[in-house]
């Protein structure tokens, strides 16, 4: 008797995330139409997507081929397998453990890597935004990333950095509005958050100077850019106001970790705070207007102001107008070691 066999496919059915096994057989979605998702069928020529996806049912459909089913006659169609085989597959991607009841087939996972709920996440679902992800990392590297790869590049950025962060390109997604009943195309650099292993966030920057510059593709409680283990005890503190800044600050600067925390109130996040309480000394390194003023006067004493230098409004163009940073930050920036000394004086206990 085959391992397929202890699979309890009922259970099984009920726990997949049809849009995304379909987004790891076909890779993403060129359409979306509020809840409806559009693939191009793989098996016609198909120039205008017609292989829709049906996620409260489960099931899937192309109607040029007459043809249609669940999870497990997709995969048999697509990968050219039997029955065991297609359960085989879809239990080494959910999770599940063959012969284990169903009760206990998935793994349990801590909080932080429960997948997200509707009421908490929004954009695309988990599984899409995940493959946009890992997609947008190939093209970066390929030929298609070209023009995106100068573009990190005349952000000071180096190989390294953007292979570390994760950065990738799309050439276009179809993202869901906030309402979700309709879908707009959206391309250019696409900037994956994390917290350990947990997909948070997905922007993507466009390449052209126009507005709207960003695009939110998926959120799901983000905190912390690059990443809250960017933030490590005893060391200085600098928030930027954007990625690109945290990249590039956090390149340069031994003595510090670089972060941003997407809008102001992350502040107030406990996970936030905590995380950054570990550090002795914040920089605050807003841009240099008077939003960036207003929003680093809030944050505690500890907090120092840090202007970028006129006439330069961020730490980017500061760096694309010739400025050395690691320089101008030795000279000009918070001594983080001393003022820790300080710092760590000022808090520590009077005699009783």
């Amino acid at each position: 008797m085959g391992e397929s066999t202890h699979i309890d496919w009922l259970a099984l059915k009920d726990r997949l995330d049809l849009a995304a096994v379909v987004t790891n057989l076909l890779g993403m979605p060129p359409e979306r139409h509020g809840a409806r998702i559009l693939w191009h069928c793989p098996f016609h020529a198909d120039e205008h997507p017609s292989f829709y996806v049906n996620t409260a049912r489960k099931t899937w459909r192309c109607w040029p081929c007459a043809v249609g089913g669940d999870a497990a006659d997709l995969v048999m169609r697509v990968n050219g397998v039997n029955f065991a085989a297609a359960l085989k597959f879809l239990a080494d991607f959910t999770g599940v453990v063959p012969g284990r009841s169903s009760r206990a087939t998935v793994p349990v996972r801590s909080p932080r890597a429960v997948d997200p709920s509707p009421e908490r996440s929004s954009g695309l679902p988990l599984g899409e935004a995940s493959a946009l992800v890992s997609d947008s990392i190939r093209r970066l590297w390929g030929p298609q990333g070209e023009k995106a790869m100068a573009y990190l590049h005349s952000r000071g950025l180096s190989d390294e950095t953007i292979e570390t962060a994760g950065l990738g390109f799309t050439d276009g997604v179809m993202l869901p509005t906030r309402d979700g009943d309709r879908a707009f195309r959206y391309a250019g650099i696409v900037i994956p958050w994390k917290d350990e292993d947990r997909l948070t966030k997905v922007k993507i920057r466009r390449l052209e100077e126009r507005e709207p510059k960003y695009a939110q593709a998926f959120a799901d409680h983000p905190l912390i850019y690059p990443g809250p283990d960017t933030i490590q005890p005893g060391l200085g503190l600098i928030v930027c106001e954007g990625e690109f800044d945290a990249l590039l600050l956090g390149q340069i600067l031994e003595d510090a970790a670089a972060i941003t925390l997407g809008s102001a109130s992350a502040r107030s996040e406990p996970d936030v705070v905590s995380r950054m309480l570990s550090s002795p000394l914040w920089a605050i390194a807003l841009d240099a207007d008077k939003a960036g003023d207003t929003a680093s006067a809030k944050f505690p004493a500890r907090g120092i102001r840090v202007r970028p230098p006129e006439p330069f409004n961020d730490w980017t163009k500061a760096a694309q107008g010739g400025l050395d940073l690691r320089g101008w930050w030795r000279e000009n920036g918070p001594d983080f070691y001393r003022h820790a000394e300080r710092l760590a004086i000022q808090l520590e206990p009077g005699p009783a």
